[in-house]
């Protein structure tokens, strides 16, 4: 009889320490995710705050309005306030609220009901709060909160959220955002230093009601933006935008309608050096809707470009330097402020060569009328100080050059005849393709004139490779490299 009532005093006695321990420790890890989250909120704010300005006005801030933290859970309302636009008059800011309920770890309630056991700092569910501002977003919900989501975050400090958008209109001014159906994902890992965050959508469309009526329209978009480090320190990302549909419209009426579209865009930081690729696809695009009556009514695109060992610190103070001996208020050509500036450019420029720059891209557009393709290849480094210096001090600093061209004339008279604006009644469609027919030819035969491309039926072909110091090799032929840049300055001034 003593032994069953000293083991139901231990049991009872285990059970209340152990409720009091689970009691202490969610009150004390709701105390650290509260502090936690405040340091992100300031985080957010922070980044908010270093975008500077939002389309000329004051960027978003978002607030703390009230935290009430209990044992195992904690209710926080947040409210995010949109400033009008300046110069508009009699409008009030926008705010937008939200509730957020976190249960506190290490065992968070709403973990547990989903069947996930393993110990964690908080858990919380967001959603957005029925204000005068987001009435017709919870209209058109059916009955549902348009904006909601949950995230959780670990005690190493690995954030785990995801938000649902079932209808959203965000208006600023006269730019009108709205999303039809949208997820979103965010993972982050301290510990790493990766982080990932990617959302898809049925369907967004920015508009702007201003003069021009402009906007785009996107049909299953989708993005992904990735955050790393490598095993050496640098830093690397990694984004990409996708969608089945993309309508840029102006004046109302749509005038680029692209398909099955993919932008990416990567970046990798080490020290001072910086590398970039980009790649765009398109599936097929046409111009100002049908009856363009061009190739172009069903072409695609590829186009990839890559810089590698960039330093962006030398660059930016050698445009600087630059901007600022072009913009001086008197043409002393050798004035002492005109050779500092040189001697600071030089010095720029040497800092920018020794990391050896280069640059590699790539274009290929298919149309009706054929393929059409172009590749560059260029790297770049300090002079050889033996060499003689040469007229132009561009081709001392070429370490590779090779540039590749098969540009199909039926496709230069379409671009010609879209950067003519769309049809209109005093110019026939047929008129607009014979005058950018002749001015196809007239380009072409210049070209070949200039030693810059040869002609081999419809097709214009061109290669350019440095040769001997001081030439080039282009189409088979050998000039100097400062007559080569002159035909090249020459064509680009006849194309404006």
């Amino acid at each position: 009889m003593k032994k069953s009532v000293f083991a139901g005093v231990l049991g009872l006695s285990l059970a209340l320490a152990l409720g009091v321990g689970v009691a202490g420790a969610a009150w004390y890890t709701g105390k650290r995710a509260e502090s936690h989250l405040d340091q992100t909120l300031g985080q957010i704010n922070g980044v908010l705050q270093a975008l500077r300005e939002w389309d000329g006005d004051a960027v978003p801030v978002i607030d703390l309005m009230e935290s009430k933290r209990g044992v195992f859970s904690t209710t926080r309302r947040y409210r995010l306030t949109l400033t009008p636009p300046k110069g508009v008059t009699g409008a009030a800011p926008q705010e937008i609220r939200f509730i957020d309920t976190l249960d506190h770890g290490p065992f968070p309630l709403q973990r547990l009901k989903a069947g996930k056991y393993a110990p964690t700092m908080v858990a919380g569910r967001i959603q957005l709060e029925d204000t005068a501002t987001v009435k017709d977003w919870f209209a058109k919900a059916d009955g549902k909160v348009p904006v909601a989501g949950e995230y959780s975050i670990d005690y190493s400090k690995q954030y785990a959220a995801r938000v649902d958008v079932r209808a959203m209109t965000l208006k600023h001014g006269a730019t009108h955002l709205r999303v039809w159906n949208m997820t979103g994902h965010v993972a982050y890992s301290a510990d790493r230093q990766r982080g990932i965050v990617q959302w898809q959508a049925d369907k967004l469309s920015v508009l702007s009601q201003g003069n021009r009526h402009s906007g785009i329209e996107l049909v299953a978009p989708s993005w992904r933006y990735e955050l790393s480090r490598t095993p050496d320190g640098a830093r690397a990302t990694q984004q990409k935008l996708a969608f089945k549909t993309g309508t840029l419209a102006a004046r109302n009426r749509p005038f680029w309608i692209l398909e099955d579209t993919s932008l990416a865009f990567g970046t990798t930081q080490a020290g001072r050096l910086w590398g970039a690729e980009a790649g765009i696809e398109i599936g097929a695009f046409r111009g100002w809707g049908k009856g363009s009556d061009t190739d172009l009514e069903h072409a695609s695109l590829q186009l990839t470009a890559a810089v590698k060992n960039w330093d962006l610190n030398a660059a930016r103070a050698l445009v600087g330097t630059s901007a600022a001996l072009a913009n001086r208020d008197y043409p002393t050509e050798y004035g002492a402020d005109a050779q500092q500036l040189m001697a600071s450019m030089a010095l720029h420029l040497q800092q920018f060569l020794a990391g050896g720059p280069t640059l590699a891209s790539s274009l290929t557009v298919r149309t009706a009328s054929g393929t059409s393709a172009m590749k560059l290849d260029l790297a770049l480094a300090a002079p050889d100080p033996t060499q003689l210096p040469l007229q132009s001090p561009l081709h001392g600093m070429l370490k590779t050059l090779d540039f590749s061209m098969a540009l199909s004339k039926p496709l230069l008279r379409d671009v010609i005849v879209m950067r003519q604006g769309p049809p209109g009644v005093a110019v026939p469609r047929a008129a607009q393709r014979m005058a950018a027919a002749r001015q196809a030819d007239a380009i072409a035969a210049a070209l070949v004139n200039r030693g810059l491309a040869s002609i081999n039926g419809d097709a214009l072909l061109a290669r350019v490779r440095m040769a001997a110091p001081g030439l080039v090799e282009s189409n088979g032929a050998h000039m100097p490299f400062d007559t080569f840049l002159g035909h090249v300055s020459g064509m680009l001034r006849r194309a404006d």
